[in-house]
């Protein structure tokens, strides 16, 4: 424990001698919130230098969401990690392993700052008592933060309530239960709210608010209610009581509004999103959904303010966590992107109707979590100006012969052969199936009832040689493949082994089936869900670029929590506790849905709402909903839902054969799910606080 209090003491030296040396918490990009002198200035530069170790790759710049939260889940996972030994939960790391460390001590310096701003605060004549409760309300939550996210990871961990000014030579610190901690962390979130500003005061979701403290207070408090070691089922009423109220009363809400974006129409699920790209965290009417973001402004280190990598932070969303292209260039107009982070099939599968489970069609956030594109242009290859759909290369498409016209183009899927044959990079389609007919199909003739043939179709180098008047299914595959007689991009897959036959009445699609079913496959080689980018933050929406756009950084905003969230946190509450109201839940749940499909989210709708609900049902909403967002290793683990009913590890292995990036770490988890669902003290914590801490089993 002496090390914690050490690295920490040293960071709080450094800011009191030079708040300028760290990062700033800018609200205006380039403007610090500390502008004064003397004690408030250094209060202020404590509590910025909490928020600024957020920003760190080894915290909220990818750890968060990618090291811990994008591995071992049913979600997704990271690309060629069986001989990575860095990678937090590919299982191969030891407790010397530097990230192990890095994001221990990165948390407990974030909680560091937040007691020597509260120390300091103390004493202050500087200052009004608004500001000071404000400022040490921000400090509880992130506090909170800190504390709750060790003893998810890490177990049973040193409650650090007091600076190390404070603490004197007693560094006799000790790990207690992880139901302790947790309640520690759930009282500071309680006791911040009514220090805090409203969130519609601040207008801006990057600084925490009432908003943040209530939504992180239910985030502990489920988890301690349902968590197999602690079992707090009264949690669960306390959760619906503060929600209820937070729910009725505002400000948060739904984004309900699309988005338009050029000739675009985005989901209204999109728009926070959107502004994550865009560096925006702002609170208001268009955009109320936001409770808790954190805000990275550095777009690059290769030119600007910050060329040169002054600072260690790199937020990776966008680039490793993105749509895939090619363009490393600096005047890319799309962004570099590779596929280092990948959904996986059990997530695409919660979106789609299966036998046994008639899920409806048309949910929005299917296509936008797991896009159905990607980019393959370079600087020069034949790009249209700006983003557009013409600069997207699907994936799979049912290209319908030359002269057939509609309003609404009908949405196919295809089913790949997992059975046989099923590689990294097979992608063998064996049937299409109808997801939306669409509407206002008319052919040549006039007809709006009528049967389309498409023969199968030996793959075109390039569309330039595709035969548009018979149709065909193209695919194409990410990278850089430029056909340089054509100036045009390679075709990678098409449906060479068998045909379709579409049916059409009244102007909509209504069936599809295979013209020979005895052929082996339609076609190989497309484009599987795990070959697929994670399109829930997309470049093509980065403002303000610098000179140089940066090829690995983009200065897109995390959203920790938001109102979605909180609604589902409820509905959850509202079914297991005592004090529930099922039906009161049941609406939260189905507000969610409704905003999914793009309807009125208060007005009830049996197309798409359910009509009762269960855990697994909420298990699953919440993973639809909240993919990639960081909280899905944290959820499983609550509902013990890696083994038990649920069986995550072993729903992700049958469902995706044939992939060892895949298999081998959730496999991993599978041999050993004591030692492996959280991750070792430190050794050097270890040596430095012999008489008080212990290893955890297994390690």
């Amino acid at each position: 424990m002496k090390n914690i209090l050490k690295t920490a003491a040293l960071s709080t030296v450094l800011c009191l001698a030079s708040c300028d040396a760290v990062w700033d918490l800018n609200l205006e990009p380039g403007k610090p919130v500390y502008d004064g002198e003397g004690m408030e200035g250094t209060i202020k530069g404590n509590l910025t230098s909490a928020y600024s170790m957020l920003l760190y790759s080894e915290v909220m710049g990818e750890y968060y969401w990618g090291w811990i939260g994008g591995m071992d889940t049913d979600e997704s996972f990271r690309y060629n990690v069986v001989t990575n030994n860095t990678i937090l939960n590919a299982h191969n790391i030891v407790p010397s392993t530097t990230s192990v460390r890095e994001f221990w001590k990165n948390l407990y310096k974030i909680n560091e700052f937040c007691n020597t701003a509260i120390m300091m605060s103390k004493t202050c004549t500087d200052m009004t008592q608004e500001e000071l409760d404000d400022i040490c309300g921000q400090a509880m939550v992130l506090k909170a933060f800190s504390h709750f996210t060790l003893a998810v990871n890490y177990g049973p961990v040193p409650i650090k309530d007091v600076s190390s000014y404070d603490m004197g030579l007693d560094t006799s610190l000790e790990r207690l239960p992880v139901k302790d901690v947790c309640q520690y962390a759930l009282d500071l979130c309680r006791d911040a709210v009514p220090l805090l500003k409203s969130i519609d005061q601040v207008g801006s979701s990057g600084q925490i608010t009432k908003s943040a403290a209530e939504a992180l207070s239910y985030r502990i408090a489920l988890y301690m209610a349902s968590h197999p070691d602690i079992r707090d089922t009264e949690k669960y009423n306390d959760v619906i009581r503060w929600a209820d109220e937070f729910i009725a009363n505002g400000p948060n809400r739904l984004n309900t509004r699309p988005l338009v974006i050029g000739e675009e129409i985005l989901p209204a699920y999109a728009r926070l999103f959107v502004n994550n790209m865009r560096s925006d965290a702002t609170w208001n009417g268009d955009n109320p959904e936001g409770i808790w973001s954190i805000m990275f402004f550095v777009k690059s280190v290769q030119s600007g303010q910050y060329q040169g990598g002054r600072y260690k932070t790199a937020m990776r969303l966008g680039r490793q966590m993105g749509v895939p292209c090619p363009d490393q260039s600096g005047s890319s107009t799309i962004g570099y992107a590779d596929l280092t982070y990948r959904a996986l099939n059990n997530l695409y599968d919660k979106y789609v109707p299966s036998e046994g489970n008639p899920y409806p069609v048309g949910d929005l956030r299917r296509d936008w979590n797991i896009p159905t594109f990607c980019y393959k242009n370079r600087i020069g290859d034949n790009m249209a100006d700006g983003c557009t759909p013409e600069t997207r290369y699907p994936y799979f498409k049912v290209y319908m012969p030359d002269g057939i016209t509609w309003d609404e183009e009908a949405v196919f899927l295809p089913v790949f052969d997992r059975e046989n044959g099923w590689t990294v990079a097979t992608g063998n389609v064996k049937d299409v199936i109808l997801d939306y007919g669409g509407s206002g199909y008319t052919n040549s003739d006039g007809e709006t009832t009528f049967t389309v043939t498409i023969p199968k179709t030996p793959r075109p180098a390039t569309m330039g040689q595709f035969d548009s008047a018979a149709g065909g299914i193209i695919g194409y595959r990410q990278g850089a493949s430029l056909d340089a007689a054509t100036g045009l991009q390679k075709v990678n897959a098409s449906n060479q082994n068998d045909g379709l036959t579409i049916d059409v009445v009244d102007g909509k699609v209504v069936s599809v089936i295979r013209l020979n079913p005895n052929a082996a496959n339609l076609g190989t080689g497309f484009s599987t869900v795990t070959e697929r980018g994670i399109g829930k933050w997309r470049r093509e929406y980065e403002e303000n670029l610098p000179p140089v756009r940066e090829r690995d950084i983009t200065a897109c905003h995390f959203p920790v929590l938001r109102f979605a969230d909180v609604l589902l946190m409820a509905a959850e509450a509202h079914l297991m506790g005592t004090s529930g109201d099922r039906s009161k839940g049941l609406e939260y749940l189905n507000q969610v849905r409704r905003r999914a499909y793009g309807v009125d989210i208060n007005t009830k709708n049996p197309d798409v709402d359910f009509s009762d609900y269960t855990l697994e049902t909420i298990m699953d909403e919440r993973s639809r909903e909240l993919c990639f967002e960081g909280v899905r290793r944290t959820d499983l683990i609550r509902w013990d839902a890696y083994t038990g009913s649920y069986d995550a590890i072993n729903k992700v292995i049958s469902g995706n054969p044939g992939n060892s990036y895949i298999t081998y770490p959730i496999e991993r988890l599978g041999e050993n799910y004591e030692k492996y669902s959280i991750l070792p003290i430190p050794s050097d914590e270890m040596g430095l606080a012999a008489n008080t801490f212990y290893q955890n089993p297994g390690w």
